[in-house]
């Protein structure tokens, strides 16, 4: 049995397949020439340039929801405190807001400082693309004061305090205010703030809610990856193209998973292969926002 295993293995080193699994159990697989393996391994890297970029926002805005549904939790939890014989835990509660807003406003500035250097190392500073991202971002940066005051937040978050304060009263039995708020003097102490937008605070009371700004920013980030797919369309379309031609080509039925494989080694009864992941979901994404491009 050994030996004609042995064998088996001995027949595919050095070949390329495609493999396709169903449920985590290979379904099938195909013999290629290293020519087409070659090719669809490129173009598949290109694909997953792609999902660094929708991977990031996706974290930023998993990360702005989670904002919203903290405050919920504890607007609700104050709603239905008793207070007979309790305190309700003030500070604790600021904090674990500030923590969940530290994490957006880190994962909102690393977003856009990420994309950038990635663009800048694929396409080069003096590429369409990267012109396009800077004109991209540069209008939403001088239209939107959130992004403006979000991205220095990301340092004054890291280097030196809390930003958010919380006001709680109940004023009446069934009315209660709960309002998370940045207080003007406190921002303006930290030195970054003060030199690039004390201007913006100016038109702002000493106290100012959080949520506002939050929302103002909701949209941009749902546009971020979109937008980047319509700027890095015209060069990355051939790839996405090519890897959806070698999916049609070799898919075999519904729900199939496709890797590229290598024999490695054998073991025993067993055939070791390396697989490749190929990116099937993420290039089928692109072809749906090229497609809705006007």
């Amino acid at each position: 049995m050994r030996d004609n295993k042995t064998n088996e293995y001995n027949s595919i080193v050095g070949k390329f397949f495609v493999c396709q699994f169903q449920e985590g159990n290979l379904f099938s697989s195909t013999e290629i020439n290293k020519e087409e393996f070659d090719k669809i391994s490129d173009v598949n890297k290109a694909v997953r340039r792609l999902q660094y970029f929708k991977n990031k926002n996706l974290e930023c805005s998993l990360n702005h929801m989670d904002y919203f549904k903290i405050v919920d939790y504890y607007f609700h939890q104050l709603k239905n405190f008793n207070y007979h014989g309790q305190k309700f835990n003030h500070e604790y509660v600021r904090m674990d807001i500030n923590r969940v807003f530290n994490n957006f406003v880190i994962s909102f500035k690393a977003m856009m400082e990420l994309s950038e250097k990635m663009i800048i190392r694929h396409y080069s500073k003096d590429s369409y693309e990267y012109k396009e991202f800077k004109l991209f971002t540069g209008h939403f940066y001088d239209s939107l004061f959130s992004y403006r005051l979000f991205i220095r937040l990301r340092n004054y978050t890291t280097h030196y305090s809390e930003p958010i304060n919380l006001k709680i009263k109940l004023k009446e039995e069934t009315k209660i205010v709960f309002t998370p708020y940045f207080r003007k003097t406190q921002l303006l102490r930290f030195d970054e703030i003060r030199r690039k937008i004390s201007s913006d605070l100016e038109l702002y009371k000493e106290d100012f809610p959080v949520e506002p700004l939050m929302r103002e920013l909701e949209n941009y980030i749902k546009l971020f990856y979109p937008m980047i797919v319509r700027i890095i369309a015209n060069t990355e379309n051939p790839n996405i193209m090519e890897l959806l031609n070698f999916f049609h080509k070799y898919n075999e039925g519904q729900n199939l998973y496709m890797s590229l494989g290598i024999p490695k080694s054998h073991e025993g009864n067993k055939i070791e292969m390396d697989f490749i992941s190929l990116e099937i979901d993420d290039a089928l994404y692109f072809e749906q926002i090229v497609a809705d491009i006007p």
